[in-house]
């Protein structure tokens, strides 16, 4: 399948006009995903969803005392305002929201992101330097073109070696890798 956008600055609308959230979402997959990277929630006190589409993902997490989703999607920041009005979602870029925030959360989700991306390391090592104490989990499809992943891991190694992740494994019931960052090789 050829890749139709070539730039983030094109998915806004291919987001804004379309319902797609990834179905992974869900409390068990959550917990899951946390405990098979050995992530334990009594010690996350806040959480920033980045790229958190319509919110779906603030439902299934132990209540905390924070949570943010950032989203650029406009309607779906606007859907899950209306559907979660007690969590804080904002509609921003990404890599602007990292530049000028001052949070510094416990926990980063970025489920189904980084695919997203024209230069996923760039966001993470963004992150690395304005939130370096935080853990930073995601998802990515592995060999799963479709018009709006800019980026296409067929391999593990091309994970490894695009990404760096300090921890990865592959989620056998979904066939989608699962990524820990807390520390940055360079």
């Amino acid at each position: 399948m050829d890749i139709k956008y070539k730039k983030e600055k094109d998915l806004q609308s291919h987001y804004d006009n379309t319902q797609y959230y990834s179905p992974l979402i869900g409390k068990p997959y959550f917990q899951n995903l946390c405990n098979s990277l050995k992530i334990s929630m009594q010690d996350i006190n806040s959480i920033l969803d980045l790229g958190c589409g319509d919110g779906r993902l603030c439902q299934h997490i132990p209540k905390l005392s924070t949570y943010t989703g950032v989203d650029y999607s406009v309607k779906r920041i606007e859907l899950a305002k209306k559907t979660y009005p007690s969590y804080k979602f904002i509609a921003e870029d990404l890599h602007i929201f990292i530049d000028t925030t001052d949070m510094k959360p416990d926990l980063i989700v970025c489920v189904e992101v980084l695919e997203h991306l024209e230069v996923p390391k760039k966001l993470l090592d963004i992150i690395k330097d304005r939130m370096p104490n935080s853990i930073i989990i995601g998802t990515v499809p592995i060999n799963m073109p479709y018009i709006a992943h800019l980026q296409v891991w067929e391999t593990e190694e091309q994970l490894k070696q695009h990404l760096n992740p300090d921890y990865i494994k592959i989620d056998p019931l979904n066939k989608h890798w699962m990524c820990k960052w807390n520390k940055y090789e360079n």
